[in-house]
């Protein structure tokens, strides 16, 4: 049986959905799980370490980064919870995933992507996640992980792992051993529906679920989960 890690603070990923002229802090439910296979946490956050502080015994040393090269490593699957959707999710980047949660928000289909004119800010014309966008996600993952440290080590310490280490965390500077956990964070899609760098103010999307487009904007709650 897994055991979860879930951060506290969200993950924020800010973009606007550009489409062709038209003629004239408590999270609520997520719309949408991301589920990432990386093969192990341990390749995700390798070079994470803890080691119990050299002035404050009572306090911990905790340094939680992530993989700069995490979306494109990752197989990116998507569980619609509660949402009504039309059309299949694709298996793949981040990238690719978020554009098709835009199509879905703006026209009610996740293949509705001819109408968005900035697809590229989402995915490259491999399908892989634009540079930008990778970087941007890994980033606020990274803020995320630190803000929560304390929080994330205490929840490693419940889930039983921390028992089986073969050396002392007090001398020296001790990995973390994330075998068998999974790591859960929350995440808010934002942005506005624009034309011509205008925006559609009058814009409201489909009722498809969860939040919608309104007046334009967008704030979708997500969840990332990464195995």
């Amino acid at each position: 049986m897994s055991y979860s890690i879930v951060t506290k603070t969200a993950v924020q990923y800010n973009a606007n959905g550009e489409i062709y002229d038209a003629v004239p802090s408590n999270l609520p439910s997520y719309d949408y799980i991301l589920n990432f296979t990386s093969g192990s946490l341990n390749n995700l956050l390798a070079g994470s370490k803890y080691q119990q502080n050299s002035v404050n015994s009572e306090q911990v040393d905790i340094n939680i980064i992530v993989n700069a090269t995490l979306p494109d490593q990752l197989n990116c699957v998507m569980n619609n919870v509660g949402v009504s959707t039309a059309g299949s999710f694709s298996s793949g980047s981040v990238g690719e995933a978020l554009l098709e949660i835009l199509a879905i928000k703006l026209f009610g289909n996740t293949q509705a992507r001819a109408a968005i004119e900035n697809d590229n800010s989402y995915v490259s014309n491999t399908g892989l996640s634009n540079t930008n966008l990778a970087s941007d996600i890994a980033n606020s993952l990274n803020n995320a992980l630190h803000t929560d440290s304390n929080d994330i080590f205490n929840q490693y310490v419940h889930a039983g792992t921390y028992e089986n280490i073969n050396s002392n965390d007090v001398n020296k500077s001790m990995d973390f051993n994330f075998s068998g956990l999974n790591l859960a964070v929350p995440m808010w899609f934002n942005g506005s529906v624009t034309s011509n760098g205008v925006l559609l103010s009058n814009y409201n999307g489909p009722n498809v679920g969860g939040n919608k487009v309104s007046n334009g904007n967008y704030s979708i709650p997500l969840l990332l989960v990464f195995n």
